[in-house]
């Protein structure tokens, strides 16, 4: 009785631990920024890659308040920054009030033009036509789920 207690006990903890090896292999990460102002792209490019290299899905966003702050946004109208988050990775951006600081036209230029992630706002039109500037949300497909931002 001992021995098929035992192997009853093994293989419950075997397909127990399963789950939680395949929900490993998935895990999908989250990291946002919001009012850096120029700053702190190399730490959060490091996390990233830290966490990629665990195996883990990651997606970069950031909420706005990006482009402009220290000397190298005022210098570079925002450009450099948008450099460094193309370098850091980021996957979408909504743009803050901030953005705009250089003007529409160079906002508009930068995130078009420039970005390799991609903006999304559901409350940012051209006027007069009231058409979205931009697509009002994105969608990923992580395998079995999807993450909407």
């Amino acid at each position: 009785m001992k021995k098929f207690l035992s192997i009853i006990l093994a293989v419950i903890m075997i397909s127990s631990v399963l789950p939680m090896a395949f929900a490993a292999e998935s895990e999908t990460v989250i990291l946002y920024t919001n009012d850096t102002h120029c700053e702190g792209y190399p730490a959060i490019a490091a996390y990233r890659a830290e966490l990629i290299a665990q195996g883990k899905n990651v997606v970069l966003v950031d909420a706005g308040d990006a482009i402009q702050g220290e000397i190298i946004g005022s210098l570079t109208e925002g450009e450099a920054v948008v450099d460094l988050m193309n370098a850091a990775g980021y996957d979408y951006a909504v743009p803050g009030n901030h953005e705009f600081d250089y003007g529409m036209e160079k906002f508009l230029d930068l995130a078009q033009n420039k970005a390799e992630y991609t903006y999304i706002s559901s409350n940012f039109y051209h006027l007069p036509t009231i058409d979205p500037v931009f697509a009002p949300y994105a969608i990923e497909d992580f395998g079995d789920y999807q993450i909407a931002f």
